[in-house]
């Protein structure tokens, strides 16, 4: 608000009626366009109450001011002279970067809704479970409109940072990015770490990702198979859900490894099952290379489940014995928070006009320090 009205102020000599004439003008469009955005704008601050709801309405005045009431100045005050209107024009840039933060974070979609059934581990209390998805390494999982996976991460030692690799697919299109966030370890004698977010940016919008909590498995993989005997329709069951064999299949076409015309493999078309509903496919197997017999083990890690065909265990009924581990030294884990910033791209045009800005009131100063 002052940086709408101290430009019209002259020392001990302002005009009071050229004073009120100039900020009347300046102050009714304002309320106008500020009233026009809070009303339609859809600013929904509402968790934090009524008080804050006010605040903010305020602050969305104030940004609108900024913008009019020095945009009135440079065109009624300066007559357009752009070489005198560094001041002014940063302040249009300032008021642009508040406007742009109101709205877009008013606006802001949560994607990383939690439908995956997955439990979210967090070390944070600030953040909302139901906000947050934890990803297993290399396992798309669904995120609304796009497929999510944790590619990889990696540890530089000398910044004392971890770096993730994750990709986005938008469903219903090719569409496709990735973004890099990163987790910096506090100092010594401080539990937990920094998150440095990473960003997709469009031209209307910014989907941004941010590192909740992150779990590297470090541990021994101290389980065991549990063998059970199953037949073609069989369903045996696991801590949290149930597996079922389809069928099996002598060297099928679309096997998970390669066979070659010397191989003979035998692949169990199996089904996971889990509590919430979801479906994971399974091909354990053996392979057969002259007389040399390979167990093909599946991991289905989303579920910490490994598979082994072991051996056909009656010939007569079908029967084969299905080995099952769980094990939760599997894969790492990530937690992560995603959302969408709508009009994000008006705080960025404020910051470069507000940079312009300063960069035209120093060269003016410049030049008249050397004349």
């Amino acid at each position: 608000v002052l940086t709408a009205v101290t430009q019209y102020l002259k020392y001990k000599i302002t005009n009071d009626l050229y004073f009120g004439k100039k900020m009347f003008r300046s102050t009714v469009l304002s309320i106008a366009f500020a009233a026009f955005i809070s009303i339609k704008g859809n600013i929904s601050y509402d968790k934090q109450g009524i008080g804050f709801l006010i605040a903010i309405h305020i602050a969305i005045f104030a940004a609108v001011y900024a913008i009019v009431a020095n945009t009135n100045y440079i065109l009624t005050v300066l007559k357009g002279s752009i070489k005198l209107a560094g001041a002014s024009i940063a302040h249009v840039g300032f008021g642009m970067i508040l406007l742009g933060i109101l709205l877009s974070a008013s606006k802001k979609t949560i994607l990383s809704n939690n439908n995956t059934g997955i439990a979210v581990f967090q070390k944070s209390k600030m953040e909302d479970p139901a906000e947050n998805v934890t990803l297993f390494k290399g396992v798309a999982t669904d995120m609304g409109k796009y497929m999510v996976t944790y590619v990889t991460d990696t540890f530089n030692e000398y910044e004392r940072k971890r770096f993730f690799q994750i990709d986005f697919r938008k469903k219903h299109t090719k569409e496709t990015f990735s973004v890099y966030p990163d987790i910096a370890k506090n100092n010594k004698g401080m539990e937990g770490f920094a998150a440095n977010p990473a960003s997709k940016h469009y031209w209307d919008r910014d989907v941004f990702v941010y590192i909740s909590a992150f779990e590297e498995n470090k541990k021994d993989d101290t389980a065991t198979f549990r063998n059970t005997p199953v037949k073609v329709g069989d369903t045996t069951f696991y801590s949290n859900g149930m597996l079922v064999l389809n069928n099996i299949k002598l060297n099928p076409a679309d096997a998970p490894i390669k066979i070659s015309h010397e191989d003979s493999a035998i692949i169990l078309n199996m089904t996971v099952i889990t509590k919430d509903g979801r479906r994971f496919p399974a091909y354990p197997g053996i392979k057969l290379h002259h007389n040399t017999m390979t167990f093909i083990t599946d991991t289905v890690i989303a579920q910490n489940l490994v598979l082994r065909f072991n051996k056909m265990d009656d010939w007569r009924t079908g029967k084969v014995e299905l080995g099952v581990k769980e094990s939760k030294a599997l894969s790492n884990l990530v937690t992560l928070k995603v959302i969408e910033f709508p009009m994000i791209n008006l705080l960025w045009i404020g910051v470069i006009v507000m940079v312009t800005g300063m960069l035209i009131a120093l060269i003016h100063r410049l030049k008249l320090n050397r004349n």
